[in-house]
C-alpha cells in the first residue's frame, strides 16, 4: 500500500508492508505512552576506570538537553559525557552514560524529576555512540478504531517484514530538511548547506509502481548470514553492489553528482562517512494488547539503527505528525 503522507515521501518512504487499513489513533498523548528501555551489551560496566557509568532516566527532554542540564549543573564539559544513543524527546526512556571523575557516585534527581540518574560503577572508557545491543518499546496508541485489525496488520508483517526505513526524527518530523543539507555539506558547499538548513520552509511549522517482496533477494542484491537482503548507506568505505542492483546504487549518486570520495567530507573530516550495509526490512515480534477504550499497547525489541516509528506507522496509518 502507497503512503498519501507528503512529509513521508519527502524522505522516501513511500510504501507500507501491510495491505491492511489502519488503525488509526494518536500516540505521545503522554511521555509514558512512548517508553524505550536500552540494551545494553556485556561488560559495559568494568568497575575500573576513571568514568562513572549512570543509568539515565528522563522525561520528555531530548537527550543533547539532558547532557547540556548535566554539564551545567557541575560544571563539566559536555565532552564528558558518553551516550550510546539519542532518545526520543516525547518519551520516557532509560539509557546508559558515562560521565568521567571526579562526580558524584550516587544518585542524582534533576529539573523536577524529569531527569534522573541512578548510580551503576564504572568503565574504562567513554561510552561511545552505538554501544548498544538495541531497545525494548512499549508503545500505546489511543482512540484506535480496531484492535482486531491490528492482529490483522501484525499477522501479515508476521510474513512479509517491514521496511528498515531510517525513522523520521532521522531527517526532522516537522522540518525534513537533514537529508538535503547532508547532501550538500558531502559535495562540500558548506554555504548552500547553511542557508538551506536556516531558510527551508515546510507546511507542517505553523503512483504507480509495484511493491517488491520486502524478503526476496534479486540479482545482485547482498544479503546477511541468514539471507536477508541488506542495503547500501553509500559511504567512502562500502563497495558497491554487483549486478543491477550495483547499477542502480551508482545510479542514484551521480543523479546526485556524489562519489563515494565525497562522503570523506575533507573541508569538515569530522562528519565524514564510511557507509554500510543496512537490513533492507525488520521482523520483530510484536506483543499486542488491548482495551475496550480503544487503546492498543505495543511491545517490541528492535537492533540498534532501527526505529520504533517505522513500525507503528504499519499499524496507524495516519498522518506522519501522529505517530512521530
Amino acid at each position: 500500500m502507497r503512503s498519501k503522507d507528503e512529509t513521508e515521501a519527502s524522505v522516501g518512504m513511500f510504501y507500507y508492508s501491510s495491505n491492511e487499513e489502519g488503525i488509526g489513533g494518536i500516540t505521545r498523548k503522554y511521555p509514558e505512552d512512548f517508553v524505550v528501555v536500552e540494551k545494553r551489551p556485556e561488560g559495559l560496566i568494568e568497575n575500573t576506570g576513571k568514568n562513572l557509568v549512570f543509568l539515565l532516566i528522563k522525561k520528555n527532554i531530548e537527550t543533547f538537553r539532558a547532557i547540556e542540564e548535566i554539564s551545567e549543573r557541575f560544571s563539566l564539559s559536555p565532552r564528558l559525557i558518553g551516550v550510546a544513543g539519542l532518545k526520543d524527546k516525547r518519551a520516557l526512556t532509560y539509557q546508559y552514560i558515562s560521565i568521567r571523575s571526579p562526580f558524584p557516585k550516587r544518585d542524582l534527581t534533576l529539573m523536577k524529576g524529569r531527569l534522573r540518574l541512578k548510580y551503576l560503577g564504572r568503565r574504562r572508557n567513554r561510552i561511545l555512540m552505538g554501544d548498544l545491543l538495541g531497545n525494548y518499546f512499549r508503545i500505546v496508541i489511543r482512540e484506535t478504531r480496531d484492535l482486531d485489525k491490528a492482529l490483522e496488520i501484525r499477522s501479515e508483517l508476521e510474513s512479509k517484514g517491514i521496511p528498515n526505513y531510517f525513522g523520521l526524527q532521522r531527517f526532522g518530523v516537522i522540518r525534513p530538511v537533514t537529508h538535503v543539507v547532508g547532501k550538500m555539506i558531502v559535495k562540500g558547499d558548506l554555504e548552500g548547506a547553511v542557508k538551506t538548513f536556516l531558510t527551508m520552509r515546510f507546511e507542517a511549522e505553523d503512483e504507480k509502481v509495484k511493491k517488491a517482496n520486502l524478503l526476496e533477494p534479486v540479482p545482485g542484491e547482498r544479503t546477511d548470514k541468514s539471507g536477508r537482503p541488506l542495503v547500501l548507506v553509500p559511504g567512502f568505505a562500502v563497495d558497491f553492489s554487483s549486478g543491477e542492483i550495483g547499477k542502480i546504487e551508482r545510479e542514484v549518486l551521480e543523479e546526485d553528482e556524489i562519489s563515494p570520495r565525497n562522503f570523506r567530507v575533507e573541508r569538515m573530516p569530522e562528519l565524514r562517512a564510511p557507509g554500510k550495509l543496512r537490513r533492507l526490512s525488520i521482523s520483530p515480534g510484536i506483543g499486542i494488547s488491548g482495551k475496550e477504550n480503544g487503546e492498543v499497547v505495543f511491545h517490541f525489541f528492535l537492533e540498534k539503527g532501527s526505529y520504533a516509528t517505522v513500525v507503528i506507522r504499519e499499524f496507524m496509518k495516519t498522518d506522519a505528525l501522529s505517530y512521530s
